[in-house]
């Protein structure tokens, strides 16, 4: 059986920081096994690995809740549940990636229509941002 860890070595195996996994503690995502005598959360390895897939979910773009569900959905073992949540986040993912193809397309075609000389006035840099289409808008994604 390994040792127990305090929050400091959890946060150097996992990779997440001492105030990352306080937070996602006080979400419910990760839970101290025990305290110490002197009142010291302390952490199992399963924690420690509960901590690195909150920080993998996270660099693939899940939001809080998708990594909720998928921790339930992990500790129920249910592998139907987790395909249908992964096919959920890839779904979103191809829209941000659709997107952001749209607004490269537009900076890039405003860049070379730009000399780089002269005043701001007419510039198609400056044009392009404020006559932004609203297929390329993305102040709705911005709110969730």
């Amino acid at each position: 059986m390994s040792a127990l860890k305090r929050i400091g070595a959890l946060s150097d195996e996992s990779g997440l920081s001492i105030s990352a996994l306080r937070f996602y503690e006080s979400e419910g995502l990760l839970i101290a096994t025990s305290r110490s005598n002197t009142n010291y959360r302390l952490y199992d390895e399963a924690a420690v690995d509960r901590a690195r897939f909150i920080r993998h979910a996270k660099q693939l773009g899940f939001a809080l809740e998708d990594i909720r569900d998928l921790l339930i959905v992990q500790d129920s073992d249910s592998r139907q549940e987790v395909r249908r949540l992964a096919a959920k986040h890839v779904k979103k993912v191809e829209a941000q990636i659709e997107k952001l193809q749209c607004i490269r397309a537009v900076l890039s075609k405003a860049v070379d229509e730009c000399d780089g000389k002269g005043s701001v006035k007419g510039c198609p840099v400056i044009h392009s941002i404020v006559d932004l289409d609203a297929s390329t808008d993305t102040r709705a994604d911005n709110k969730s």
